[in-house]
């Protein structure tokens, strides 16, 4: 037998546990006296024994990690929503921060000189750029914040066609 049909063989019989009797002499003659096939199907065996170890070590604290991941049941909803989120107070303290500077934008020393340069062309940008940044700020918070208001403003089935 030659080295290349012994490891054809030896890899035909990776998948079967009992292959033919005399596959399996020829084989193990062929092994005996080749000391290069045997050195391989040793290898072989080897990595065929790693593969059968368990990859991945056992995680003992993974379950009550991903569990504390998942959704809190429906009563103790708002207080895990509180816990992982930024509450509607600062979003509303930002949301009056944000207004507050822009329109005190106006009252700052450089507005007066640029207003002097680029006259009422300066204003249109401004607007648009105030007007943006505003409503983006809302979209945001009335999108965080959908099913707090619905329940607020008693919007029944406002959140049926949402799929939630």
């Amino acid at each position: 037998m030659q080295c290349n049909e012994a490891m054809d063989i030896l890899m035909d019989s990776l998948g079967e546990d009992p292959f033919p009797l005399t596959q399996r002499a020829r084989l193990w003659l062929h092994l005996l006296w080749c000391p290069r096939c045997a050195k391989e199907a040793g290898i072989l065996a080897d990595a065929c024994s790693a593969l059968g170890v368990e990859f991945f070590p056992p995680a003992p604290g993974l379950a009550d990690r991903v569990m504390a991941s998942l959704p809190a049941p429906a009563g103790q909803e708002e207080k895990a929503r509180e816990q992982a989120g930024v509450s509607t107070r600062a979003w509303v303290i930002a949301g009056c921060i944000i207004m507050v500077s822009l329109v005190s934008a106006f009252f700052g020393f450089a507005f007066g000189t640029v207003a002097d340069a680029h006259g009422t062309s300066f204003l249109l940008p401004f607007g648009i750029t105030t007007g943006v940044l505003l409503s983006v700020y809302c979209a945001l918070f009335i999108g965080c914040h959908i099913r707090e208001l619905s329940a607020r403003f008693n919007l029944p089935g406002s959140l049926s066609r949402y799929g939630t």
